[in-house]
């Protein structure tokens, strides 16, 4: 119990620091792109959904890491990598439709930030299977 305490607060705290690097990026260097200016709406968005969605993955797989049968574990990882490209579709469909953006270019800054988390969640459960 308590390393799995320790395993999350450390998990915590990168996913904060990634959280904030990612916020910095997105206000100050995303509006610098003279093609992704303006679009700093779908970036916050790809940050904020996915923050969530990997405090999400992350609390159920070091769940289903703990247990004996780990062929749950790998079964929740393939379906959260799904969900969140699904997710991420419709959130993307969702924002064209309510924001009406002049150009597709509003894409890029969400999937810049969906790779940053997609890498980071990676390598944690990379780690963690390491241990």
């Amino acid at each position: 119990i308590i390393n799995s305490i320790v395993e999350k607060k450390a998990y915590y705290s990168k996913l904060a620091i990634i959280t904030v690097c990612c916020l910095l990026v997105n206000y100050f260097l995303i509006n610098q792109v003279e093609l992704m200016q303006g679009y700093e709406a779908s970036g916050l968005l790809g940050i904020l959904s996915s923050s969530i969605l990997s405090i999400w993955i992350f609390n159920r797989g070091n769940k289903l890491f703990t247990q004996s049968d780990k062929s749950s574990f790998i079964s929740w990882i393939m379906a959260s990598t799904l969900i969140k490209m699904i997710s991420s579709f419709g959130l993307l469909l969702a924002f064209a439709y309510f924001f009406n953006p002049p150009s597709n270019y509003f894409i890029a800054p969400y999937f810049i930030f969906y790779f940053i988390y997609f890498i980071f969640e990676t390598i944690e459960f990379s780690n963690l299977t390491k241990r």
